[in-house]
C-alpha cells in the first residue's frame, strides 16, 4: 500500500508539472490561452490598452542583448527576433521563449508597468 501511495504522488505532481493553463487572468481581465506566448503577447496588448505599457517604455529589454518589445523585431545589436508577434499597438514582441520563460516574462512586463507579478493569475 505504502508503495501505490508513492507511485500515486508521483503521477499527481507529474501532471500539475505538465499540465498548461487554459486562461490567463490580469484584474478583471480575462482570456483563453491556447499556447504559451498567449500568455506573454495578451500580458502586453493588456498593458498596451490600459496605457501601462507606453511608447516612452519601449524598447523593453529581457537581458542586455535582448529586447521582448521593440518598435521593430530586431535586438539591440541588430539581430532580428528569432520568432515574432506583432502586438495590437504595432510593436513588436519576441515570443521564441518556454513556458516557464514566458510566464516569467510576463510577470516582468507587469512590474515594468507598475503591477504586481501576482495579479497574473494561470488557470
Amino acid at each position: 500500500k505504502p508503495r501505490a501511495d508513492m507511485h500515486e504522488a508521483g503521477r499527481k505532481a507529474w501532471i500539475k508539472r505538465n499540465q498548461r493553463p487554459t486562461t490567463m487572468q490580469i484584474r478583471n481581465f480575462s482570456k483563453d490561452i491556447r499556447f504559451s506566448k498567449d500568455i506573454l503577447v495578451e500580458t502586453a496588448n493588456y498593458l498596451i490598452s490600459k496605457g501601462l505599457l507606453s511608447k516612452s517604455k519601449i524598447p523593453v529589454s529581457s537581458g542586455s542583448r535582448r529586447y521582448i518589445i521593440n518598435f521593430k523585431p530586431k535586438h539591440p545589436d541588430g539581430r532580428p527576433f528569432f520568432n515574432s508577434a506583432q502586438l495590437s499597438s504595432g510593436y513588436w514582441i519576441e515570443i521564441n521563449n518556454s513556458h516557464e520563460r514566458s510566464i516569467e516574462l510576463a510577470k516582468m512586463l507587469l512590474k515594468e508597468a507598475g503591477l504586481s507579478e501576482s495579479e497574473l493569475r494561470l488557470q
